[in-house]
Order: structure tokens, then sequence, then C-alpha cells
């Protein structure tokens, strides 16, 4: 019986024992288990299950049952017998009930189902006459051509159990990797899905008629390609070289869709000077070796300022400075859009890249501020370029890419700084997508699959 997960049911369980039924209202230290992978809950009498007759009634509820995957039932219990010395007759029995599986489709449409396990192990009857006294089992393996000591006999006995033991240790020490694996790869692969969700949102930028055109193009693109996506998770227990046909659909896909990025910092790798920057707070400017000195004579606040920079309240920036400074100590410098700071400590005498996704609050324009946050000592900061995209204006409200996807995109088209507006070729494209793809290739292999 397949059960999607998720679903309360219920697990009638008929016991028999040599096909009558076993009465089981008498029975002592009773003991229910369920298990799947290595994991085992035993399940409480009047909470989880009750027994009527030689039927035990099991209510599953999501709680319970919460992996994919084929569950076993195993029920202990003990039985008066007044053949054995003891007078209890220890009983046990197991069953595979039932396979918690993925999706409605792979499902059985029930909601209560039985089964019955026959003992197929009779009562013992009454005890006979004494029989003569036979050789001694140590004799008899002497007999049988082993050579030793009582002792050596007693280890010849307890050498299957050790070794068996042995191979259960390692046997489970493998099942709790599998199932480390599996758990990993579920949530790669949960956590996949939902990155493809964002792509699927339909952009409404009405900025212009052609940018809501190439949108709607760039959108369906992403929504076909999610829908291969979404095939590849169905068949990912027989996996082979899916992501080769990936490939060729998406580049088909592509047609003449292309993406404009445009660097709101002009002249932000100052080929022009000092145009367009100007001081702030007494910080003196200069260029030095094509890059921008800022000098700050004091301690306190102060830094280049570029102005005029036209923003939207709601949409979403990616901003980047490369630069160092000359101060003997580690320092806090900012690199601010608007009212907002954004601080970091820089080391000195290192090249270093700054760079974060803001959402801006106001619309009109706004400034950016490289500078000097807090400091005991007088230096200079040098700045080597600077960089302001929209994101929102670029890729649509909601389709915006986080920090780590755009600079990505930025490897791939293989320029650190660009001056003005750049269109991304269709081949760039079609590589950033498919590498975004690919991060979640170790869930992929850890599934069955093959990255080609």
């Amino acid at each position: 019986m397949k059960i999607r997960i998720g679903n309360d049911f219920v697990f009638n369980w008929a016991i028999e024992r040599g096909g009558l039924p076993e009465d089981l209202s008498s029975v002592l230290e009773k003991h229910l288990h369920l298990s799947v992978f290595g994991k085992r809950v035993e399940l409480a009498e009047g909470v989880d299950y009750d027994i009527t007759g030689n039927v035990i009634r099991i209510e599953v509820t999501p709680a319970i049952a919460n992996i994919i995957g084929t569950y076993k039932a195993e029920f202990h219990y003990i039985l008066p017998d007044n053949g054995l010395i003891d007078e209890d007759r220890k009983c046990a029995v197991d069953v595979d009930a039932f396979q918690i599986v993925a999706k409605t489709a792979q499902a059985d449409d029930s909601t209560e189902f039985s089964m019955t396990s026959d003992m197929a192990i009779a009562f013992k009857g009454d005890k006979g006459d004494k029989g003569d006294k036979g050789d001694s089992a140590y004799k008899v393996w002497l007999d049988a051509g082993n050579i030793g000591t009582e002792e050596d006999y007693f280890a010849y006995l307890r050498q299957p159990a050790v070794d068996a033991g042995a191979s259960i240790s390692e046997l489970e020490g493998e099942i709790q990797v599998n199932e480390d694996l599996r758990v990993q790869a579920e949530t790669a692969r949960v956590n996949a899905e939902g990155d493809a969700t964002k792509g699927r949102v339909k952009a409404e930028n009405e900025r212009v008629t052609a940018e809501g055109e190439r949108a709607q193009a760039f959108e369906q693109m992403m929504g076909e390609a999610d829908d291969k996506i979404e095939e590849m998770d169905t068949t990912l227990s027989t996996y082979d070289g899916r992501v080769t046909q990936v490939e060729s659909d998406i580049s088909q896909l592509a047609g003449e869709v292309s993406v404009k990025i445009d660097n709101l910092i002009v002249n932000g790798d100052f080929r022009n000077g000092l145009t367009g920057w100007l001081s702030h707070s007494g910080a003196t400017l200069s260029i030095l070796d094509g890059k921008l000195k800022v000098a700050l004579a004091s301690t306190t606040y102060a830094a280049a300022r570029k102005g005029n920079i036209p923003v939207v309240s709601g949409n979403k920036y990616y901003k980047a400075v490369v630069f160092s400074h000359d101060s003997t100590v580690a320092e806090t410098l900012d690199f601010q859009l608007g009212s907002v700071a954004y601080t970091s400590v820089i080391q000195p005498n290192t090249r270093t890249v700054l760079s974060v996704v803001q959402t801006i609050s106001t619309t009109g324009n706004a400034s950016l501020y490289i500078g000097k946050y807090s400091q005991t000592t007088v230096f200079n900061i040098y700045v080597e370029k600077a960089s302001l995209i929209n994101l929102t204006a670029t890729f649509g409200a909601g389709n915006e890419p986080t920090k780590e996807e755009f600079e990505l995109l930025l490897s791939i088209l293989g320029d650190e700084y660009f001056e003005g507006e750049i269109t991304i070729p269709n081949q760039k494209l079609m590589q950033w997508y498919l590498a975004l793809i690919r991060k979640n290739k170790n869930a992929i292999i850890a599934l069955g699959g093959t990255i080609i």
C-alpha cells in the first residue's frame, strides 16, 4: 500500500498462528515499532494503536511516518505457556506494512487498509521421558576432528556471534551515512525548487514598452527552463545525462532575448579624471596612477562624493567599489548610497572589493560616498573603480538576483567594471543560467544522477 507523505491513515494488522487468530487479549509486555532506513520508533498503546482480538489497529500520522520509504511493523509480546520452563513464550512478528511516497500520483486511493501475518510456530507439547545421557558437546566437537581445550571450543561457538555483531555495526554505520546523504540531498533539492520558484514570478515593469516585451520574453524563457528542472526532479532515481538535454533545450529557448545592464556611476573608473566627483567634509581629491586619491586631513568624517544619481523607492541596487588605504593599521571605511551607511574593516595596503545589494527607500537623486567611517589616524584612500546597477530595472521586480548570483554573471562576462550600458550576449545569459543550475549538482549526484 502506497500512501502520500503528509496524510493520516489506519493500518489494521491481523496476527494468526497456524491459520488461526492469535488471542492478543492476555499477552504481556507488548511492544510495537515502526522502522524505516534504520530509524525505529516505538508506538504507545491507547495513543497510537489499540488491540481487539487478534487485530492491531494503528493510526499512522504524518508525525510518525515523516520519511519517504517502506516502513516495517514489528510486534513483540509474551504469551503464558506452561510447556516452557519459565512459563513465558516470547513472540515476535514483523511485516512490510506500507510505503510512504512523495507525490499523490504515486499513491493508492485509500485511508485504511488491512494485512494478516501468520506466526507459523506451534506451541510446545507435553514433556517426554528423560533420555540417556549422551556425550558432551565438547567431546562431539573433538570427535569431529577439531583440536583444542574447552575454552577453544567456547571461542569457536562464540565466533559466529562476534562476526555477526561486527557486520551489524558496520551495516548500521553505512545505513546512517546513507541516511545523512539522503537528507542532505533532499534539503538541497527543496532549496533549489525554492530558488527556481522565484524565477516564475512575472515581471510587471511598465517603465517602457520595449523593456516590458524584453522582460516578458525573459520570464517565458525562465519558466520553460523551470519546467525542465521539475521534470528532472520527478525522475532523479533514474537520472542519466539530462543536464546535457537541458542545455540544448534552453539554448533553443533563447532566441533573440538579451539583457542590457547600465552602470549608473559615470566616470566610475576615473578615465576622465575627477569629472563628476566632489570633495565631502574637507577631503582632498586627486588622480594618482589612474586611481582616485582621497586625502583625509583630519580624524573626522570625510569622503569623495558622486551626486545626482537617480534612484527609485523599493528598487534593489547592486553597488561595488575596489579600493585600498595606506594607514598602518586596519581602518573602517564607508561605502554609502543615500542615507544608509555600509562599512567594512579594511586591512592596510590591501586591494579590497566591497559589494552589497541595497534596497532604496526614497525616490529622487541620491549621492554615493566613499570615505572613512571612524579612525584615530590620518591616511589616504585609493579608489580604483565604483559601480551601481539597478537590479529591479534590469531583471524585473521579484526577479532580482542575489549578490552572489549577479557576481557569477559578472565573472562569466569577464568584466569587473564597465562604463555606461552594455548588452549581455545570449550565449553569456545561457552560461549564467546553466551555472546556477549546476550549483545543485551535489544534490543530483547524491540521488543517483550524472552531471555531464
